[in-house]
């Protein structure tokens, strides 16, 4: 390589290497000083905090509408109670408050009526905290259909708005009130009540808390407790009553129908034909239904005011609910833990199961430990297998309702008793017995109520199993 070249390869770089350090040094001091703000070019026609937009009046051919707003909500001068949106409102404020016009079309206008201005299509008056006053007119929507042509008091000068503007100025009444009903979580709930035409009805309640001194012999199965309409309190699925709570979010006001109703028995409110109470934790829904008109809308009522609403009858499977749906379908959930003796009487025979405990040595007792407890298990006297005797217990309880029982009364003794004697300081007992309904149905009976029926082969299946494990062909 002769000189010159070499001269080059080491020259060339270290020019590059200069050059990239001070574009380098130059950008870095660069961003340490402070930019001119961008030019704001919008057209401002208003420019205000929303909070300082006090008073609303709106004015169209929907009629006018006066919004006040009092301790940090918007309420509307009528002299009926109405329930506003409040997010709905604030968007109005929004744009009393923060109003930029699109362009400028004319302004000196020798024709407004080209606009829709000659008489505007509303007319839209925002009073602010310091007593100041912002008065627009709207007129009809440009032809692309994105914007409306709008006037401000005091200016010839016809500009353009974004159409959500335009659309919050012609706002009516019902455009603004809320249409949505209390919302409740599930698991707040406290009680429901259901009460509909050709179904019975439905009062489910939270389920107790156990007294200190109440001894526990079965299955709490859930959080609620049905109270009616059976004969005796059943558990409620949590599942299935869950999703009827979610479900009340269908509840929606489709028509807002009459403010001051002259006679309520004209929507058949007067004596309301069904009634949904659901209380949680924090808010109340309750509803009135009355009559249902030819579009097949439901009128209905809250119960602390007459205003009347109607909704679409679809809305409303939880009105049309079976009460079985609802219910936990075990005949009886025993804790093995407090069970001493399990009797099954069928046939004119007696079987038995029994749970002997005894305590473990004390010298098998470990330092911290609580005592323990051995069992012996035993069928018709006969000692069995802990885990056969469990196989067979399931099966026990495992029996489960399969439908309502429409006749209710039963006479005589029960072909099949099955009694649950516990290892409790009073030596509760708990029994219930089936009656035969017909060739495939016994009717289950406990503590006198007899509201269900299970399936012979569910019970068969289950003395099958006992007489196997007690050696009885």
């Amino acid at each position: 390589m002769n000189r010159t070249r070499l001269l080059r390869s080491i020259i060339f770089p270290l020019v590059l290497l200069i050059l990239a350090g001070g574009v380098y040094f130059y950008l870095k001091n660069r961003q340490g000083t402070k930019e001119e703000p961008v030019a704001d070019n919008r057209i401002v026609l208003s420019r205000h905090e929303k909070d300082a937009v006090l008073r609303m009046e709106l004015e169209s051919a929907a009629g006018r509408v006066v919004l006040v707003k009092k301790d940090g909500e918007w309420q509307v001068e009528e002299p009926y109670p109405v329930a506003l949106n409040q997010a709905r409102v604030d968007d109005i404020a929004y744009s009393f408050s923060r109003l930029f016009a699109e362009r400028v079309v004319e302004e000196d206008p020798e024709d407004l009526s080209l606009y829709g201005l000659e008489k505007p299509r509303a007319t839209a008056r925002a009073v602010l905290a310091d007593q100041s006053e912002l008065l627009f007119y709207l007129g009809d929507k440009t032809s692309v259909g994105d914007s409306y042509y709008l006037q401000a008091a005091g200016s010839p000068t016809v500009y353009t708005v974004w159409r959500t503007h335009g659309t919050n100025f012609q706002a009516a009444l019902d455009d603004l009130r809320e249409r949505r009903l209390p919302r409740l979580q599930p698991e707040g709930v406290q009680y429901f009540h259901r009460k509909w035409p050709g179904v019975p009805e439905i009062e489910i309640r939270k389920t107790p808390e156990l007294a200190e001194d109440e001894e526990e012999t079965e299955f709490q199965l859930g959080l609620w407790r049905m109270d009616a309409p059976y004969a005796r309190p059943q558990w409620v699925e949590g599942n299935e009553f869950a999703k009827i709570i979610e479900g009340l979010s269908m509840l929606w006001i489709d028509e807002f129908v009459d403010d001051r109703p002259a006679d309520l028995s004209r929507y058949g409110l007067a004596n309301p034909r069904g009634e949904l109470l659901v209380q949680g934790e924090g808010n109340t829904l309750h509803l009135l239904f009355g009559a249902e008109n030819k579009d097949g809308m439901v009128y209905f009522k809250t119960l602390d005011a007459d205003n009347v609403y109607a909704m679409k009858k679809s809305r409303l499977p939880v009105m049309e609910l079976k009460p079985f749906d609802l219910v936990e379908k075990f005949v009886l959930l025993a804790f093995i833990d407090r069970v001493k003796q399990v009797r099954i009487e069928a046939g004119g025979k007696e079987y038995t199961l029994t749970i002997e405990r005894v305590e473990k040595p004390q010298a098998k007792k470990r330092k911290g430990e609580e005592e323990e407890s051995a069992a012996v298990y035993r069928v018709n006297g006969r000692e069995t297998e802990e885990e056969a005797f469990k196989k067979l217990y399931q099966e026990i309880i495992g029996l489960r309702f399969d439908a309502e029982n429409d006749r209710k009364q039963v006479v005589g003794e029960p072909e099949v008793r099955v009694s649950f004697v516990f290892d409790t300081s009073d030596r509760q007992v708990i029994s219930y017995g089936f009656f035969p309904y017909d060739k495939d149905f016994y009717v289950v009976t406990r503590d006198g109520a007899a509201d269900f029926l299970i399936a012979r082969n569910r019970v068969e299946k289950m003395l099958a199993a006992v007489q196997a494990q007690a050696g009885v062909d």
